[in-house]
């Protein structure tokens, strides 16, 4: 059962901290470790999620649209990492999967990111990086906040 962990880059201007709470949806496109095809869509679940395959219970369980294999994932209890403005500018793991049957080969940022801004604490929820940047006003401290240049990559 490979561990793939998710990690990201980003610039953070006035962030302390950017994280994904429970409940946010990870959008994500697998291929098939048995016919080494890539599928045709990616896959929405969240920790929450919760499904049945035989006796075993995963966040996703799926059939590869090409081979029909049986693949599943978990969500690694206890992985999720923030990423903190001291981590800016360079990779770092913030989630991982137990992916069985399958390989995450792509990641789509999209809403539901909790960001805290620095000195203040002033909280955004549910940001949207689809963009790969997201810009937004500090009320507290009068001065900008954002994220810039968002990347990703998936280690094994």
């Amino acid at each position: 059962m490979p561990i793939y962990g998710l990690e990201i880059k980003a610039t953070l201007e006035n962030i302390q901290k950017l994280y994904a709470p429970i409940n946010m949806f990870w959008r994500i496109r697998f291929k098939c470790l048995s016919c080494s095809e890539l599928g045709k869509n990616q896959l929405e679940f969240s920790a929450l999620d919760e499904c049945k395959a035989g006796k075993a219970k995963f966040n996703v369980a799926s059939r590869c649209q090409f081979c029909g294999r049986l693949r599943s994932l978990d969500i690694v209890q206890k992985s999720e990492n923030p990423y903190v403005f001291e981590d800016s500018g360079s990779f770092k793991m913030i989630i991982q999967f137990d992916c069985r049957g399958m390989e995450p080969v792509e990641y789509t940022p999209g809403d539901g990111w909790v960001a805290e801004a620095a000195d203040s604490g002033e909280v955004f929820n549910n940001i949207d990086l689809m963009e790969k940047e997201w810009v937004e006003y500090d009320s507290n401290l009068q001065r900008p906040v954002g994220i810039y240049g968002l990347e990703y990559k998936f280690t094994k």
